[in-house]
């Protein structure tokens, strides 16, 4: 079993990833996770500086 965290900035992707890549990908013993990051106050727009939450996930890795 291979586990797959995939990290997405917005509701659009979490969606994407929850009914479209995790059925396709289980197929192949992947199991596909969507991790939400909010990447801004309002939830609008994405990463603008290469401070925040994203970066800082990246470096927990």
């Amino acid at each position: 079993m291979i586990r797959l965290n995939i990290v997405v900035e917005g509701q659009t992707e979490e969606a994407f990833v929850n009914e479209v890549l995790q059925e396709h990908l289980q197929r192949s013993g992947i199991y596909a996770t969507a991790i939400l990051l909010r990447t801004s106050k309002t939830g609008r727009g994405g990463v603008t500086t290469s401070e925040g939450p994203v970066p800082a996930f990246c470096k927990m890795a």
